[in-house]
This record gives structure tokens, sequence and C-alpha cells, in this order.
């Protein structure tokens, strides 16, 4: 599907009589800021028990019984449940409204851009960071677990996924600054 289907897609589900999802919407609003709704969905649905599949994730125990497929599946879970409360809001959002949020999004978007890489800039030049991380992480730990390759007792998967986890942690670092450079480009370009 093309970006302009896609876009009269949404047009249609915009301009739709679209009262079930206003109601839905509305409902959610209700009760979203209740604190048993907080306690239960929003910090222990959405964030506590994620941490808890995270840390089953790299268990031990969940590894050498091949159960990792199941922690994925309910992590899965948990993002379409996300979804669903944000198709929920983005469906019920008529007219100014869709238009606002829109616009609020994006203001979120690079204010979340800038605000990481502001972090990372700071703490480049933070000395405890550079001795945890760059030198750490980064460097000592994973020459260590590349050394430990070679041993022929020790399980390799292990260690395998531990450079994975760095290589994926540089990627996050250049993620961040890739998408503060767009920023900065797309930011040019509405100067002029």
């Amino acid at each position: 599907m093309s970006n302009l289907e896609n876009d009269e897609l949404v047009d249609d589900v915009i301009t739709a009589d679209n009262s079930y999802w206003v109601n839905l919407r509305n409902a959610l609003q209700t009760v979203e800021n209740k604190k048993a709704y907080v306690t239960l969905v929003k910090d222990g649905y959405l964030k506590e028990y994620v941490d808890e599949l995270l840390a089953e994730l790299i268990d031990p125990h969940t590894v050498a019984n091949g159960l990792r497929g199941k922690v994925v599946e309910k992590l899965v879970a948990v993002a379409r449940f996300q979804d669903y409360l944000d198709t929920v809001v983005a469906v019920g959002t008529t007219g100014e409204e869709y238009d606002n949020k829109v616009e609020q999004l994006e203001l979120d978007y690079r204010s979340k851009v800038n605000q990481l890489f502001d972090a990372l800039f700071s703490l480049g030049e933070d000395g405890n960071f550079q001795k945890v991380f760059n030198e750490g992480y980064l460097k000592e730990y994973a020459v260590r677990q590349t050394s430990l390759l070679a041993v022929e007792r020790i399980d390799r998967s292990e260690l395998l996924e531990a450079l994975v986890g760095i290589s994926h942690f540089q990627q996050y670092l250049l993620k961040v600054q890739r998408d503060y450079a767009e920023l900065q480009v797309q930011g040019e370009g509405d100067d002029e």
C-alpha cells in the first residue's frame, strides 16, 4: 500500500462516523487517570510487567529451557494492547483535535530527540560515564567476551548475546545522534 493510499485510508477513518471510537476514547480518558488504572495498567502491565519480561529474556533458566519464544510472545501481547489504546485515542479523536494531536506528537518527538542528544552530549563529557560505558562496556567487556569465545567449555550463545547487546547499545547511541542531525537538517529547511 502506497503512502497516498495510507493517507486516503486515514482520511476515511477520521471523517467516517466514528462515534464508536469517540465513545471508547471518552471512556478511556475517564478511566486512565484513576489510581487503580494507573496502578494496574500504566505502571503494572505496561511498565513493571515489561521490565519483568525483559529480565526473564536473559534469565539462564529461560535460555536453557528454550522459553524465550514464550517471553517474546508476552512482550508482543503487551505491545498489541498498547497499540489498541493508541488506536482508540487516534481514531476517537476528530477534526481539530486530531490535527492538534499530530502537531503535539511532532513537538514531543522533537523535544525528546533534543533531550536525548543533550543527555548524550552531557554524559559524553562525564568521566564516570566514559569509564563505565565507553571504556568498560563498549571496549573492555566486549574484548573479554570475545576472548572467552575461544574457551571450549563456555556456552557461546550467552557470549554472543552479550556482544549483540553491546552492538545494539552502540546502534542506539548512533540513532540518537542521527535523529538529532535529521532534526537539525529539517530545521534548516524550515527556516528557508
